[in-house]
C-alpha cells in the first residue's frame, strides 16, 4: 500500500493545529492568567505603598502587555478553529448600539491609553438589533478600531458609523491615515500581515498581524462580510455587514 503524500501532509497539518490550539488554550493562557493575577495584586499593593512615577508607569505597561497576551491566545484559537472548519458562531439578539459601544471600549485597552487619537461613534440613526455572536463580533470590530488607531495621525479621529440597509446592518470604521494601496485590499486580511505597504504610515507601530485576519473569519463565520471599502486614497474604510435579527428570532445556545 502506497502512502498518500497529500493525505499525510494534511494529517500533519491537522495535528499541528491541534497542538497549537492546546498550547494557546492551556499552557499560554494559564501562564498569562498567572502573570496578570500577580500584576493586579502588585498594582493593588502599590496603591498603598509609595512607588515612583517610573515604577507606576512600568507596572501599567506590564499589566497592559499581560492583557494583550491573553487576547493573543484567544485570537490564535479563533484562527486555528477557522482554518480547521471548527469555528462556530453562537448568535443572539444584540442591540447594534450596545455592540459599537462595547467594542469601542474594548479597543481602548491600556496599550492605547497614551494615544491622542479619539474614537467617535456615530450612533445618530435609529439602529436595529443584530442576530450575531457577541464575542466574535465585538472582537472583530475592536480589531478594526485598533487597526485604525494604529494608522491614524495623532490628531485624526477614528469614526465608527452604523446604519441599517434592508435586512443588513452596516458598520463602517474609518481612519484618518494615508490609506491602503489598492493591491493590498485582500492581502492585508492574511494572518501575520502587519501593515507593510500602508501608504505613508503615520501609525504608532506595527501589530503582530492577527487583528484583520481574526476580524474577517469572525464575521464570515456568521454569514457576514468584512471588506476594505476605500483603498488607494486618503484614509481607509472597513465595512462589516451582518444580518439584522428578525422578529421572533431566537438565540442559539
Amino acid at each position: 500500500m502506497t502512502d498518500n503524500p497529500a493525505a499525510s501532509r494534511a494529517d500533519r497539518d491537522r495535528k499541528a493545529r491541534q497542538a497549537f490550539r492546546y498550547i494557546a488554550t492551556h499552557a499560554l493562557d494559564r501562564v498569562a492568567n498567572q502573570i496578570n493575577g500577580s500584576l493586579e495584586q502588585l498594582r493593588a499593593s502599590a496603591a498603598n505603598d509609595p512607588v515612583t512615577e517610573r515604577q507606576s508607569a512600568l507596572l501599567d505597561q506590564t499589566v497592559a502587555a499581560a492583557s494583550q497576551l491573553l487576547r493573543l491566545c484567544d485570537d490564535v484559537v479563533i484562527l486555528l478553529d477557522a482554518a480547521s472548519g471548527a469555528l462556530v458562531a453562537h448568535p443572539e439578539r444584540i442591540p447594534l448600539t450596545t455592540l459599537v459601544r462595547e467594542a469601542t471600549a474594548q479597543a481602548k485597552a491600556p496599550e492605547w491609553s497614551q494615544s491622542a487619537r479619539p474614537v467617535v461613534p456615530d450612533l445618530s440613526h435609529a439602529l436595529p438589533t443584530l442576530q450575531c455572536d457577541l464575542k466574535l463580533t465585538r472582537r472583530a470590530l475592536a480589531a478594526l478600531i485598533e487597526n485604525a488607531l494604529r494608522f491614524s495621525p495623532p490628531d485624526a479621529p477614528v469614526t465608527v458609523a452604523a446604519r441599517k440597509r434592508g435586512a443588513w446592518a452596516i458598520i463602517r470604521v474609518h481612519d484618518g491615515g494615508a490609506g491602503v494601496a489598492t493591491e493590498l485590499a485582500e492581502v492585508m486580511f492574511a494572518p501575520l500581515w502587519s501593515g507593510q505597504g500602508r501608504l505613508n504610515d503615520s501609525g504608532i507601530g506595527m501589530g503582530v498581524g492577527l487583528g484583520l485576519a481574526v476580524a474577517r473569519v469572525s464575521i464570515e463565520a456568521q454569514g457576514g462580510r468584512l471588506t476594505l471599502e476605500h483603498a488607494g486614497g486618503p484614509g481607509a474604510t472597513f465595512t462589516i455587514e451582518l444580518p439584522i435579527a428578525q422578529p421572533g428570532a431566537a438565540s442559539s445556545g
